[in-house]
């Protein structure tokens, strides 16, 4: 027999192979809409040198519940691993709440995870879309216990670091807040740096000043203790992931059409609000850069989260209400004076991630699932989808 998620993988498989095999040398392509038959969005054409290969992406198997009665949960960051208990433990975010939760999952088929408050956050200011939001782990958290929070208070957004929980230091102080656009995605890259996606906080001009913290990705050195822009001209950062070469990819909320997936690159213009999507313009220094991936209508999506398993990227849509399963091109240069070629990338958005707000998404430290956090309220969810 052959099933759904089989004639998925297997209409993937042959989208790519198509897309890889003809890519004709012309300009920038514009979004072509998805196929809610299919499952797969038809694509038009990737633009002139260097022209990227992609893969069949790495389709989820459907989802189950595991976690129920979530409070607006933000953002997962794995815990060690701990073999003998069988179960893969994380902490939890909750942006309404000012909560850090520990979830417990059994490795298990069909267990049901188990919750516990860790801590609540102090000095937490809750309105609009700020509270407490990322968390992330220090690559050394087995040794020292070392977290990072990004909180919403009264005089702006921040981040700081705890080992205890019960005190806290401020790391990064200055970034703008507002009841909308505040950032907040935090992710550890290879480099053993904290990256961190700030908004505009509704003041579009911030983007582009480079002395100002909004609409910026920021680079923290926990060694140096130094932060510094890594890119500058967004909008509002949701998702930071990296791929396991080392590539840092965004997602990014558009106005009112052009939600993003965007390859960064260090010193990177992304050119908010001088433009969006695949288009550029002419900013200090030179010309920005276009996004890869654009959804033209945010009824699409709102993408939050972002999770990167191999080549395939899973992005969280809140508006969109869906997982978007997208491939992601290889051979990019990591030259950031070499062109990359912007249009539609494979994408499949399968039917069984449908109908509920996606806030994150994470692929366990063994590669084998991805937790995703649904954003309902006070109803809101944790679900686990086992990756083939």
């Amino acid at each position: 027999m052959i099933t759904r998620r089989a004639l998925l993988v297997t209409a993937a498989a042959s989208a790519v192979a198509a897309q890889t095999a003809c890519v004709p040398n012309a300009g920038r392509g514009t979004q072509a809409a998805s196929s809610s038959s299919s499952g797969i969005s038809s694509t038009t054409t990737l633009g002139s040198a260097p022209k990227p290969t992609f893969v069949a992406p790495l389709v989820p198997q459907a989802p189950r519940t595991v976690l129920e009665g979530l409070d607006s949960p933000w953002q997962i960051a794995f815990l060690p691993r701990d073999d003998a208990s069988g179960q893969r433990s994380a902490l939890l975010t909750s942006r309404d709440t000012g909560v850090v939760f520990r979830v417990d999952v059994p490795n298990a088929q069909g267990g049901t995870a188990q919750k516990s408050e860790v801590a609540r956050v102090p000095e937490v200011y809750h309105g609009g879309e700020g509270g407490l939001l990322g968390i992330a782990l220090s690559p050394d958290y087995s040794e020292s216990n070392q977290v990072y929070v990004y909180r919403t208070v009264s005089g702006g957004n921040q981040v700081i670091s705890t080992r205890d929980f019960r005190r806290f230091e401020t790391v990064i102080e200055g970034i703008p807040r507002s009841r909308i656009h505040n950032g907040g995605r935090m992710v550890f890259g290879p480099d053993g740096a904290l990256y961190v996606g700030t908004g505009d906080a509704g003041r579009r001009e911030v983007a582009q000043e480079l002395e100002k913290l909004g609409g910026k990705i920021l680079r923290h050195d926990p060694s140096s203790g130094k932060t510094t822009v890594y890119s500058l001209g967004h909008r509002n950062v949701q998702g930071l992931a990296f791929t396991s070469s080392g590539e840092l990819w965004a997602t990014e909320l558009g106005p009112d059409k052009d939600d993003e997936l965007q390859r960064i690159y260090q010193g990177g213009n992304y050119g908010w609000p001088l433009t969006t999507g695949y288009g550029t313009s002419e900013v200090s220094g030179g010309r920005s850069r276009p996004a890869h991936h654009v959804w033209e209508s945010t009824a699409d999506a709102s993408p939050s989260g972002l999770a990167i398993s191999g080549q395939t990227a899973y992005v969280a849509a809140l508006r969109g209400q869906r997982l978007w399963v997208v491939s992601l091109p290889k051979g990019l240069s990591h030259d950031a004076d070499t062109p990359i070629p912007a249009g539609p990338l494979p994408q499949l958005d399968p039917p069984e991630f449908k109908g509920s707000r996606l806030r994150d998404v994470a692929v366990t430290p063994d590669g084998k699932s991805l937790w995703i956090l649904t954003d309902e309220g006070p109803a809101s969810r944790l679900l686990v989808a086992a990756l083939a």
